[in-house]
């Protein structure tokens, strides 16, 4: 989708966290061309040089940008990076793992999960 007379409220290069209303928050880039729905609560990168994910905040669930074809919507309740850029989920009382890339994601237990340590 392509949106004009959004306003740019942060950077994370490639991309830009933009608003149409002050309010809720899309992801877009400098072409103008908008990834996400402008409706999240809030969006950030979490991780370190290594590994990062841009994360998208919706009525307090969590989902996952990875690039301009591939995103998870917010649906998860938390959620934490390890040191290899694999992101550990729960949904619902379900622990899972999503691979660094965002490609793979496997159910696990919860001792094999990093939440609720």
């Amino acid at each position: 989708m392509r949106l004009t007379y959004v306003k740019v409220v942060e950077e994370i290069p490639p991309y830009l966290v933009v608003t149409l209303d002050g309010e809720k928050y899309g992801l877009g880039d400098d072409d103008g061309f908008i990834y996400t729905s402008c409706d999240m609560d809030a969006i950030y990168e979490c991780g370190d040089d290594d590994y990062f994910v841009i994360v998208l905040e919706k009525d307090g669930k969590y989902g996952f940008f990875f690039d301009e074809s591939h995103y998870i919507e917010p649906t998860y309740d938390a959620f934490i990076l390890d040191a290899n850029g694999d992101i550990h989920l729960k949904l619902d009382g379900v622990y899972g793992i999503i691979e660094a890339d965002g490609t793979e994601f496997r159910e696990v237990s919860q001792e094999e999960s990093l939440l609720d340590k």
